[in-house]
């Protein structure tokens, strides 16, 4: 199972390598999910957003940013430390990049002097935004590989606060959705996915 797990990241890896040639073909797409996310109900009854700052050949993310705080929203972004992934909180009056440096692996993460989101105390109607190397329409996702979103998201799911939560939203170009992602046990899957041409719910029978 593991061999296959890595051969399928390889293969989506070479295909994003390949697609990101193509840089205003991939800001297009990115775009077009952005609009496909904007108009999600989920998204627009939310209060708080967790999501992450695009990295390499990642959907781009910088004009979603911009949208969680022109709709006056509360926005937490990852920082890993320790082997350990936690939220922190950016403020929308405050700079951008006066609350952010580059962490690990050259990605823009909060400093960890910002208010860090306390999963035992979760704002109402908090959506969750995942990246993914691949996911399928069972819900399943294929990370990078070190299982940090896994533990988070295992973790906050087994507190009181977990009723807050609107759902987890796996964000990915439309060709990241494949027919069937190699699951493990500790693999935790989302609720819906959006990419540039589609929002897929996930049917709870199928999770």
């Amino acid at each position: 199972m593991k061999t296959e797990k890595l051969n399928l990241r390889e293969r989506i890896k070479q295909t994003l390598k390949e697609q990101n040639e193509d840089k205003h073909y991939c800001n297009f797409q990115s775009q077009k999910a952005l609009i496909e996310l904007y108009n999600f109900d989920l998204f627009k009854n939310a209060s708080c957003i967790l999501t992450f700052v695009s990295y390499g050949t990642e959907i781009k993310t910088a004009q979603l940013l911009e949208i969680v705080f022109d709709e006056h929203k509360l926005l937490c972004l990852p920082r890993t430390e320790n082997n350990k992934m936690e939220f922190y909180y950016i403020n929308s009056d405050e700079d951008f990049f006066e609350q952010t440096e580059v962490g690990q692996y050259g990605i823009t993460v909060p400093k960890s002097n910002q208010e860090k989101f306390d999963i035992n105390n979760i704002p109402d109607k908090t959506l969750i935004i995942v990246p993914g190397l691949a996911f399928d329409e069972q819900g399943n996702r294929l990370g990078k590989g070190k299982g940090y979103y896994d533990k988070f998201l295992a973790e906050l799911f087994s507190t009181s606060e977990k009723e807050k939560i609107l759902g987890v939203v796996g964000y990915c170009y439309d060709f990241q959705i494949i027919d069937k992602v190699i699951t493990e046990q500790n693999d935790f899957p989302v609720d819906y996915i959006i990419s540039d041409k589609r929002i897929v719910k996930i049917s709870k029978g199928n999770k």
